[in-house]
């Protein structure tokens, strides 16, 4: 028993800074892969012992992304984390629980599609004009983003058109193509390079392996990071 309560106290930990890591300061220390074993681990151990329940516990809870620097706002309705399924068992359990929930009879066809891994937002639109631009934040409240909406291509300022709603949102994911994020890297790296030289000839500047942290790690928190930037300088580029 005290085992058990010993090991989920240190996967909840365990997991809580991942998750910070993540979705706070955008540099997953572990793959998504691991972070999923770990979990499912903590699950299973609180599913056998119930009585060591915890309302804050990382399956308790959705990822929180919030950032200090943007006001909150509430979002229209809850934006909800997906779920995950690693085996056709739990396909089928997903399957018999739409069947009960929608009163299904018979098969349920399905469409099949690649995840793409990027970063939650909610585009609010009144009147056909943008008012405001949220990350999923804690899925109840998100940060303001709407300073920088620019940095995503395909968001309209304004919708054309006929019927327009007076109130409409739309929800998705915020990506970069992984061409883009190459170059981008590349850039980075060859500055890197020419950071190291310059401490190799003594000009002071910082030491190479705090310098080689610094670099973009992946597409999708190099998506997330650039739609938190306070400052448009900063906005990361392939030049």
């Amino acid at each position: 028993m005290e085992n058990a309560a010993q090991q989920i106290a240190n996967l909840r930990k365990t997991l809580a800074e991942y998750e910070r890591l993540y979705r706070v300061e955008n540099a997953p220390a572990i793959s998504d892969a691991e972070y999923d074993r770990l979990l499912r681990r903590l699950r299973d151990l609180e599913a056998a012992h119930p009585e060591f329940y915890d309302e804050n516990s990382p399956t308790q809870k959705v990822g929180d992304d919030s950032s200090s620097g943007f006001e909150k706002r509430a979002h229209l309705s809850k934006m909800l984390s997906l779920d995950n399924a690693f085996t056709l068992e739990d396909l089928r359990e997903f399957d018999e629980r739409l069947r009960k929930a929608v009163s299904a009879r018979g098969d349920l066809k399905y469409v099949v599609e690649p995840k793409i891994d990027g970063a939650g937002i909610s585009a609010v639109y009144e009147n056909g004009k943008l008012s405001r631009l949220l990350t999923r934040g804690n899925g109840s409240v998100g940060d303001d983003i709407t300073c920088n909406v620019s940095v995503i291509k395909n968001i309209p300022l304004a919708l054309n058109g006929d019927s327009i709603p007076e109130l409409l949102e739309v929800r998705g994911e915020a990506v970069m193509a992984n061409s883009e994020f190459e170059k981008i890297r590349a850039a980075q790296e060859e500055e890197f390079a020419r950071q190291l030289q310059a401490q190799f000839e003594g000009s002071g500047e910082a030491p190479a392996e705090q310098k080689k942290a610094q670099l973009y790690a992946n597409p999708r928190n190099l998506t997330s990071g650039t739609l938190k930037l306070l400052d448009k300088r900063f906005f990361p580029s392939a030049r």
